[in-house]
């Protein structure tokens, strides 16, 4: 068995997307128009907890619940640096448009971009949620809905000029060690709330068929030494912070 510290390095944002793909995919496949409203339901549960998790650890710091600190405690970061993010503007409300996304062009790779379009119209709206019912994200385009960019803007949120959005980066490095979560981390995460959505929605054998047979997927495309380190990952409790 291999040590987590040892095969953490391997995984990325094409891991995930992925394992989110598959874990869609084989609902639809296998339960039809139930399955994809299961997805969808899962879809949600993932990143509710997503949410609620950062909004804890932002309160634990003392810090308050506004779209400024989301920002701060976004879990993940692009450790290869393949995204491609530009501002769009900072005031009256901060909006930024992400003209490449690893995850759209993985989907695209491994012909699952049916599945990302659940992703994109419910992960990050619901997050926001999560983390604070007041707080609000408007997309106005998303690649993987068949937009030219992802246009995001954030009400309540805006910065004087460029100096201090990237003060905001810097505190946001300041916070990468707490906050920042790996991709093993992401990819155990995705497989457990999603078996746990399915099961509400179509039941516990129903989401064991649906999980194994993911898993089972990636084994192949990705080895068995992965498949085994995200099956143990997902045994993780995820609302510890």
């Amino acid at each position: 068995m291999i040590e987590r510290e040892t095969i953490v390095e391997e995984f990325y944002i094409t891991d995930h997307a992925v394992l989110y793909g598959l874990l869609a995919k084989y609902a639809d496949e296998l339960y039809g128009e139930a399955g994809m409203e299961a997805a969808a339901h899962a879809t949600r549960r993932y990143a509710a907890e997503r949410g609620a998790r950062m909004a804890k650890r932002a309160a634990a710091d003392g810090r308050d619940l506004s779209p400024g600190t989301y920002r701060l405690y976004t879990e993940w970061e692009d450790v290869k640096r393949r995204m491609k993010v530009e501002n769009l503007q900072f005031s009256p409300n901060y909006r930024m448009n992400g003209t490449y996304c690893v995850w759209n062009e993985t989907w695209k790779q491994y012909h699952l971009e049916k599945y990302g379009e659940i992703y994109c119209t419910y992960v990050d709206k619901t997050m926001v949620r999560s983390f604070n019912p007041e707080n609000q994200l408007i997309i106005h385009s998303a690649l993987s809905l068949g937009g030219a960019g992802c246009d995001f803007e954030w009400p309540g949120l805006s910065y004087r000029d460029e100096d201090e959005f990237r003060e905001a980066g810097r505190q946001k490095r300041e916070l990468r060690e707490r906050a920042v979560k790996d991709f093993l981390y992401h990819c155990g995460h995705v497989v457990f709330a999603m078996g746990e959505g399915y099961a509400e929605k179509l039941g516990q054998e129903a989401s064991d068929r649906i999980v194994c047979l993911s898993l089972e997927e990636y084994r192949k495309l990705f080895g068995p030494e992965k498949a085994e380190a995200v099956i143990r990952e997902s045994e993780r409790n995820f609302a510890e912070i």
